[in-house]
């Protein structure tokens, strides 16, 4: 590991799955708040299953599943006189703990296999997102449901749906009415920031990240030192109660904002995390933009 690679971490609380034919892949989840990696672990085998009935561990064989133990959400106590055209005020502890760990993980798969071969990713956390805006390289892919940016910077068109990911968001049952959600942002977007000035906002939020969650080398000078070119896929489910599902709608504003790649998709799953169809879009991104196919069988 070079001289950035976080230092070594306690891998106490990691539960990991082996791949049962040769290591290609590695997924890095982080699991909703009140479990442990290895609860996490036996919901992934035995409740969240796809359609044909597997789950992701039979889906990908070749993939090694990280599934570290983290603390409860512990939102840092923001200065009350805060706004966003300042600074945010940093992570707690615990939320810089998790970032060191994962960024240590990622180099530790990276001794075996292409950082281009790593996932990560999670449901209902904010801090998985600052991993990846954290880090100094790209990786393979991030799959992230009910996730959010806990600093996000209002976009004021954040909250609506870019269609990117599914070409008619009204194709999945109970879907038939989505106004709300809108077209695609693309022209939009990239008519607001050019390339210049999108490449200043990836660079500085990589720098303040870094900054703000202790991690050194603060002074990225180019977009190659960011995760820029890592592709992301985002789902909400606006049936969700324990959820501010816009707040993922958000997060995926402000991402495409500073460049990145997003498909996005909104579920009425009735709060269910890793349901079937969501599965399915999760593994049709993984084909289509990390070049990792599932097995038949």
């Amino acid at each position: 590991m070079d001289s950035q690679t976080p230092p070594e971490q306690n891998l106490s609380g990691v539960f990991i799955i082996e791949p049962t034919s040769k290591h290609t892949h590695s997924f890095i989840l982080l699991h909703r708040t009140g479990l442990t990696g290895e609860e996490f672990g036996k919901e992934l085998a035995e409740m969240y299953l796809c359609f044909d009935g597997r789950n992701l561990i039979q889906k990908f064989p070749c993939a090694r599943f990280i599934l570290p133990t983290t603390p409860p959400h512990q939102p840092y106590e923001r200065d009350p006189e805060w706004s966003f055209d300042r600074v945010d005020p940093g992570y707690s502890p615990a939320q810089t703990t998790v970032v060191r760990q994962i960024l240590y993980l990622i180099e530790r798969e990276a001794q075996d296999i292409p950082r281009q071969n790593i996932i990560i990713g999670g449901c209902r956390r904010s801090i998985v997102l600052s991993s990846l805006l954290a880090c100094n390289f790209s990786i393979g892919g991030f799959v992230g449901l009910s996730v959010y940016l806990e600093h996000c910077p209002p976009t004021g068109t954040g909250i609506e749906s870019d269609g990117e990911h599914r070409e008619n968001m009204n194709t999945h049952p109970g879907n038939e009415s989505n106004d709300s959600v809108g077209e695609s942002l693309n022209s939009l977007y990239y008519s607001d920031f050019d390339r210049i000035s999108r490449l200043a906002a990836i660079v500085r939020e990589v720098r303040h990240k870094r900054k703000v969650l202790g991690l050194g080398t603060v002074d990225i000078p180019s977009e190659n030192e960011t995760s820029i070119n890592t592709p992301i896929f985002l789902g909400c489910d606006e049936t969700d109660e324990t959820s501010d599902w816009h707040q993922t709608l958000q997060a995926r504003g402000y991402l495409r904002e500073l460049g990145y790649s997003v498909s996005f998709d909104v579920y009425t799953e009735g709060g269910r995390d890793w349901a079937p169809q969501q599965l399915k879009d999760i593994i049709d991104f993984l084909q289509a933009k990390v070049g990792l196919n599932p097995t038949n069988s």
